[in-house]
């Protein structure tokens, strides 16, 4: 793997370590999680708390202001101006919907829940989650780990 250089510095690209002036894989972080600065870091989806823009989905970045009602100055992931999220990626739009929303099929913009809270609709459910009989949970097979629905690795 290459790694990313400027100004005479060289950084091995996200989910990968320097070994020997080698840039590879970091096989002590989980498959849902990236290397960052010799820290596991859990990729996010939107509405998601992060500490680094490579945690999020493409055409989004980590943030200060998309937290919820409680705490607003927390750094989550939320798509790049002219996108909105769409359930599973920001596409390009002129619709412009509030951080921590999801654009849904009846032209409306709906708030992110977190796993155990209510929902309406699977697309609002944040961290990999379904929704089911109007609560936010994993999906079988997965299991709730840092808020997120990862697979069951047996």
């Amino acid at each position: 793997m290459n790694a990313i250089c400027q100004a005479d510095r060289c950084i091995c690209p996200p989910g990968t370590i320097n070994s020997n002036d080698t840039c590879i894989i970091n096989s002590n972080c989980q498959p849902y999680q990236i290397s960052i600065n010799d820290s596991c870091l859990d990729t996010v989806s939107i509405g998601m708390t992060c500490q680094d823009n490579s945690q999020c989905i493409e055409s989004s970045n980590c943030m200060i202001g998309g937290g919820s009602l409680n705490n607003l100055n927390i750094r989550t992931c939320q798509c790049n101006n002219g996108t909105i999220f769409t359930g599973s990626e920001c596409l390009p739009s002129t619709i412009k919907c509030p951080l921590s929303t999801v654009y849904t099929f009846n032209n409306v913009c709906y708030a992110l829940v977190e796993i155990g809270q209510f929902c309406l609709f699977t697309i609002q459910c944040m961290g990999y989650s379904i929704c089911s009989r109007q609560i936010c949970k994993c999906p079988i097979g997965y299991q709730n780990i840092r808020n997120a629905c990862r697979k069951n690795i047996f």
